[in-house]
């Protein structure tokens, strides 16, 4: 829409979608290794600016101020912290001031915290809401069956709609897509809690082997798991004992849960989105595959496919899904 282009959204928001469980938080930090995430230096404030700039364009801001307080759960977590910090290579994202008992009524911490910089979340309820209202009669309530796609010489045409390019962006259930069979689209489940917690209203997205996402009213985000068998949208009592025993390892207070749910991510072997046009049917693209980290890979990875449908500049080779059609 930035380049002047007229687009249709076909969707149905009943339909399995990971977005409607994610936390939608963004975090630069790997923690496991105390490493940079993946290309955050260019994706982390691209996709501030995007939803900062809903603003502007929708009336409506959806990034929550809350910053990620990484809790220290052994000496190891804080030293390997510290040193990382000392190296310098990512002092963008973290810094050396340690804070010796945050929340001391509701968070067991005696080895302290730090502060993930440039971290937070996304209202991505909110961002889904706004653009279909946004895009008003080119947002179509219904199933995209690729039985109904027809393709043409100078485009696609589905149900009377005509385009010059069908592009999918069908989370996990693209594993079944018939254009693009072989790419190793994997499916992640994952649960998460909304507990209520009395008189506790963080500042910051507490994580120590979870997260707890503070989402207003009293209310809070749990997660996440990861399930790579079970495949479906039920929440499970082991899903629940996981998530309910990394809680109780560092909360203090009582706490009541209110919700479970569960949601399906689009995974990849390689930990990569996959972006691009198929080999043979050129008027056919694919968005998929963001796996845990889509709120900060979007905004730029979607910038990156328009700029290559419409001015032909280069993917980024380790999206591209040439990778796996050269092997």
């Amino acid at each position: 829409m930035k380049e002047g282009k007229t687009i249709v959204v076909v969707d149905n928001p009943e339909k399995s979608s990971s977005s409607n469980v994610a936390g939608g938080i963004y975090n630069p930090v790997v923690f496991k290794r105390m490493a940079k995430s993946w290309k955050a230096d260019a994706l982390v404030p691209f996709a501030i600016d995007t939803y900062k700039s809903f603003e502007q364009s929708y009336g409506m801001n959806p990034l929550w101020d809350v910053p990620i307080m990484k809790i220290f759960a052994n000496e190891g977590e804080k030293k390997l912290w510290l040193q990382t910090w000392n190296h310098g290579e990512m002092d963008d994202y973290i810094t050396n001031k340690i804070l010796e008992d945050p929340y001391p009524d509701h968070i067991h911490n005696p080895l302290g915290a730090s502060v993930v910089l440039q971290s937070g979340a996304v209202d991505v309820s909110k961002v889904r809401e706004t653009i279909r209202t946004r895009l008003a009669g080119n947002y179509i309530k219904d199933d995209f069956k690729t039985e109904d796609l027809k393709l043409t010489k100078e485009g696609i045409e589905w149900k009377g709609v005509s385009a010059s390019k069908v592009i999918f962006c069908e989370g996990h259930l693209g594993s079944n897509n018939p254009y693009f069979p072989k790419l190793p689209l994997r499916q992640t489940k994952g649960e998460v809690l909304i507990i209520e917690i009395p008189d506790f209203e963080p500042k910051h997205i507490i994580n120590r082997g979870c997260f707890i996402l503070p989402l207003g009213n009293r209310l809070f985000k749990v997660g996440a798991t990861f399930e790579w068998k079970d495949i479906n949208e039920t929440p499970t009592a082991k899903g629940r004992e996981e998530l309910q025993e990394k809680l109780n390892a560092f909360l203090k207070v009582p706490y009541k849960v209110i919700n479970q749910q569960a949601g399906v991510r689009p995974t990849v072997v390689d930990r990569r989105p996959l972006v691009g046009l198929h080999a043979e049917y050129p008027q056919v693209g694919i968005f998929n595959g963001l796996g845990t980290k889509g709120i900060m890979l979007a905004p730029y990875f979607a910038n990156e496919f328009v700029q290559h449908l419409e001015k032909g500049t280069p993917l980024t080779k380790e999206v591209s899904i040439t990778r796996f059609e050269r092997g």
